[in-house]
């Protein structure tokens, strides 16, 4: 059915016709936002914001007799600005729909729509800096006006790489899921291992062991990959090893499930350490004004009635240290 802005009378006639008894306003009733399980929500209070840091410092060692103690500094650590962006929408009514149809049929609950589309929005724009793991940037077409968005850490790196830059100039470090042999493996027992491998091998600013130790997968909701994340979970909570039938017990692992509807394909997944989740690492969030639904409007030429809700953020990362990623395209 057509659409019109402002919504008037011919665009719903039904709202106005008393031979319809039941007329139901009908809308996902599920509005978790999902994107609080795997971003940092760091509240702002300036337009821009950048994101710097230092590295740990690489210096203890044996010293010869009589020898000098060796020095060393830290390094300066990658750049990343957030500059806060401004997400807005709008209900119009004309002044006869808004008094004969939505006052009458009580249908005022529409208005709380107007958040509901922000959040799903949100969900949506923020799923899709995993959606889009390997490039550096993309067009965002959720909502009614479409632009791009850099997707890159403070390194000019992708979210998933190779070739993540070191501070002190050292070796990349890689946060693309392999077992050493097989890179972007398919999400699976084996699949699990590498993960951890991959995530274990990441190294801080100066070669430093970060220790990161991934406990939740990332997949998308009713995918492949969530029902084998689930069944696999349940065959080793029963001390047995998935896709075997001897009698090895599996090895030390328990994981929880982020299961995102807003990621686009059932392939890619991901592992992520969530003890890391804040400032320092991982997916970002920077509010500069949280989602508001702003006071009924009477245009006062037509009368029409108006609501808007509106928000400002940034988001994307710094330094991704604490996750690992994998297209699933390899077995």
């Amino acid at each position: 059915m057509a659409t019109q802005v402002p919504f008037n009378i011919a665009a719903a006639s039904d709202l106005v016709d008393l031979s319809i008894q039941d007329i139901w306003l009908k809308s996902p009733a599920d509005r978790k936002e999902y994107w609080r399980e795997i971003y940092f929500l760091d509240p702002v209070s300036d337009s821009i914001v950048k994101d710097s840091s230092i590295t740990s410092i690489a210096a203890f060692s044996k010293i010869s007799e009589n020898g000098e103690i060796p020095a060393n500094s830290p390094h300066q650590g990658f750049e990343k600005t957030y500059t806060q962006q401004y997400f807005g929408g709008m209900l119009r009514v004309t002044r006869p729909m808004w008094k004969y149809g939505v006052e009458t049929r009580k249908l005022q609950s529409m208005v709380t729509e107007l958040k509901n589309d922000a959040n799903r929005f949100k969900d949506t724009v923020l799923a899709n800096v995993f959606n889009n793991q390997a490039s550096t940037s993309y067009t965002e077409t959720a909502g009614s006006q479409s632009y791009t968005h850099t997707n890159t850490g403070g390194d000019g790196v992708a979210f998933r790489s190779t070739a993540h830059t070191r501070e002190d100039g050292g070796t990349n470090w890689a946060n693309q899921i392999t077992d050493g042999t097989t890179t972007n493996q398919d999400f699976s027992y084996l699949g699990l291992k590498a993960a951890k491998r991959t995530a274990q091998l990441i190294r801080g600013g100066v070669g430093e062991v970060l220790d990161v130790d991934p406990n939740m997968v990332m997949v998308r909701k009713n995918s492949p990959n969530h029902h084998r994340a689930e069944e696999i979970l349940n065959t080793i909570k029963k001390g047995d090893q998935p896709n075997t039938a001897n009698r090895e017990g599996p090895f030390n692992l328990s994981y929880t499930i982020h299961a995102n509807p807003y990621f686009s394909a059932d392939a890619p997944w991901g592992m992520i350490d969530t003890s890391m989740i804040g400032p320092k690492f991982g997916l970002q969030l920077k509010e500069g004004m949280p989602l508001s639904l702003q006071p009924q409007n009477v245009e006062y030429l037509t009368k029409e009635i108006q609501y808007t809700t509106d928000s400002d953020f940034e988001y994307g990362f710094n330094d991704a240290r604490n996750i690992v990623l994998s297209s699933g395209a390899n077995a």
